[in-house]
């Protein structure tokens, strides 16, 4: 049966929810058009961007920081949960010190990207797509990483474990 928890429902659910109130927004003409348009004029930061090669900087720039940004969350994120927070870990890898020095910059670094996110989608649909496009090239490199680590171990484990099958039945044999 299929449960409505399951992590493909659940997403199923929430990007259909954002389509439609992105779609309700563009046809009720709720806000500025402009928002939707691509390129210059806009406004950045409370700064006017009317040259083209000056959105394209913002733009790549805000790309690189949205890369920057899923590399630092995938990577820190778990470190925080696993090895900090959970109460079953008894080992930290820093002194106690460094680790909250690590985690207040993290939340620095996490509150300045919120400042930009705030700043880019209230300015142009380009910086939500933008967005959307780094963090799913980082989060897709990530986690592929991760699974393909993971593979290489099963395959290590069961090259141990087959080697160790086929030399137990030969001495079993040689013994007999």
């Amino acid at each position: 049966m299929l449960k409505l928890t399951e992590p493909h429902i659940i997403l199923s659910y929430g990007i259909t929810e954002i389509i439609v109130i992105f779609l309700l927004y563009y046809l009720t003409g709720y806000g500025s058009i402009t928002f939707f348009h691509f390129g210059p004029p806009l406004t950045f930061l409370q700064t006017e961007i009317t040259s083209w090669w000056s959105f394209s900087w913002i733009l790549m720039t805000f790309f690189i920081h949205q890369i920057s940004y899923c590399i630092i969350y995938e990577r820190v994120q778990p470190w925080i949960f696993n090895e900090i927070q959970n109460a079953y870990c008894a080992d930290i890898r820093y002194t106690k010190p460094i680790v909250l020095i690590l985690i207040n910059l993290y939340y620095i670094i996490m509150t300045m990207n919120s400042v930009f996110i705030v700043a880019g989608i209230t300015a142009q649909f380009s910086f939500v797509f933008i967005t959307i496009v780094a963090q799913a090239l980082a989060s897709t490199y990530i986690n592929y990483k991760y699974m393909k680590d993971k593979e290489d171990v099963e395959n290590v484990e069961d090259t141990t474990i087959n080697d160790y099958d086929e030399q137990g039945e030969e001495s079993i044999k040689e013994s007999v």
